[in-house]
């Protein structure tokens, strides 16, 4: 070793031990004080037989029953002594693949070829090997490098943490899981169910009857919770709950859920579900959860109404009548193919009147044109007539509905205004028209005896005639 050298260590060493002998409270102290890592890592550079850098992913070599580890550190600041104290942490001595031992070591700064030869570099290259146990399982094992020193500022320490990774020793041993075979899920599915009464009008209550059956042939359902709600809020349970239990439903075998549901009034027309959220048990206990459901009816009640349809006490024969038809639908569904008719004798409507839909809530106005034509097949065409409006309208499911409104009326003979303005009824022009009748009637037939007369008596006298000549 040469005198430079071995001066640098002996002067290393006195330091260390200045240092040493320093009350703990001003190492503390001034370890505080240090804003900066002292040391880094030279991630740039190739040192000894490294493969890669530290940036380039250097890893220690395990080789020989041994692991090489290579830590080059360039200081920031100037280290009194040029000299670190480095201990080594193996981690768990229960896991680790390393031969424990104390490892303390002082490395001081010196010139290092770097890169194969390329160029010089002043680094504290901090080099170890460390023994590993024969029979030490693969892994990647931390290990951290310890280095402290001082500098003008005070004492140092700095951890640099490694890994070694063991890739020739026992592999971990799996524990052999015994494959288990799948259970098929037992499957409860609703064979049959009854609603009473179908649809239900909105309002009202009903009555389900529901039957869910175990499909599975190998296996028992324990433990059956059944919880029956509607799809929407206008569904309720008239108990509150709508919750049943069944301790076993056996393989193959069925159950019955008997609940009274009651329907809101403000509830939408419209197929709704009956939802069946279902929990239970198989083999082993191994639970399961499923959903069925059922459709009920919803029906809103039709609420229509008309403004008040009414013809004059007395009409006279050829006049023609306005009446007025205003529908207004009050309930919460839609009505459809909405028409009106009337049917009063001596009455003639020219058609019935059609309104298409009316939606909730909403009116729909039209008039119905009728002529007076008199009473028919009966020898007394005028008096005292009565009949009806019928109103028809269909729902959603196309049942139709039907209301008739009661009407009545006195029915006169036309009134004729002649050209001085006097008023003849046609009682008076059907007497004068008889009277011409009977006059020309009588008239053809005095001619035709006249002419039979004459007739005869020529033939006569051509006879007598005729008996003189001969």
């Amino acid at each position: 070793m040469s005198r430079t050298k071995r001066s640098r260590i002996c002067i290393g060493m006195a330091i260390l031990l200045i240092f040493a002998m320093m009350p703990m409270q001003q190492a503390t102290a001034s370890t505080v004080t240090i804003q900066s890592p002292v040391l880094v890592i030279d991630n740039a550079h190739l040192y000894g037989d490294m493969q890669h850098s530290y940036s380039n992913g250097y890893m220690p070599t395990v080789q020989d029953n041994k692991a090489k580890l290579l830590l080059p550190l360039v200081s920031t600041q100037q280290i009194t002594g040029n000299a670190v104290q480095v201990t080594v942490d193996l981690g768990d001595a229960q896991s680790a693949p390393f031969v424990f031992q104390n490892i303390h070591k002082t490395i001081l700064l010196q010139e290092h070829a770097v890169d194969q030869g390329a160029a010089i570099v002043q680094a504290y290259l901090i080099e170890l090997e460390v023994e590993l146990l024969e029979d030490r399982r693969n892994g990647r094992y931390p290990v951290t490098i310890q280095v402290s020193g001082a500098t003008a500022a005070g004492v140092f320490t700095q951890n640099f943490p490694l890994f070694v990774t063991i890739i020739d020793g026992k592999s971990e041993e799996q524990p052999v899981v015994a494959e288990t075979k799948p259970q098929p899920q037992p499957k409860l599915m609703i064979t049959e169910y009854v609603v009473e009464p179908s649809p239900v009008a909105a309002g009202e209550t009903f009555h389900a009857s529901i039957t869910l059956k175990n499909t599975s042939e190998s296996q028992a359902i324990n433990n059956l919770k059944v919880t029956v709600s509607g799809e929407t809020t206008d569904i309720i349970p008239t108990d509150g709950m709508g919750t049943f239990y069944f301790k076993q439903v056996k393989r193959q075998k069925s159950v019955t859920l008997e609940l009274d549901m009651q329907v809101l009034h403000a509830a939408e027309q419209r197929p709704q579900k009956l939802t069946l959220d279902m929990s239970y048990e198989g083999k082993d206990a191994q639970a399961y959860m499923a959903t069925e459901s059922v459709v009920v009816q919803i029906q809103q009640p039709m609420r229509v109404e008309i403004d008040a349809v009414t013809i004059p006490s007395e009409v006279y024969v050829g006049e023609t009548l306005t009446l007025p038809i205003n529908v207004m639908n009050m309930g919460r569904a839609d009505i459809y193919n909405v028409r009106a008719e009337l049917q009063v004798e001596g009455l003639l409507a020219e058609a019935s009147v059609f309104m298409g839909n009316v939606d909730s809530g909403s009116s729909k106005q039209d008039n119905l044109y009728a002529f007076v034509q008199g009473k028919l097949g009966v020898e007394q065409k005028y008096g005292d007539v009565s009949g009806k409006l019928i109103l028809t309208y269909e729902d959603e499911f196309a049942e139709v509905y039907t209301q008739e409104f009661a009407l009545e009326t006195t029915i006169h003979a036309p009134v004729i205004v002649s050209a001085q303005g006097e008023e003849q009824t046609q009682q008076e022009e059907k007497v004068k028209s008889d009277w011409r009748l009977a006059a020309l009637i009588g008239g053809i037939l005095v001619a035709g005896v006249a002419t039979t007369i004459f007739i005869v008596a020529k033939v006569k006298r051509n006879k007598r005639e005729e008996d003189e000549i001969d």
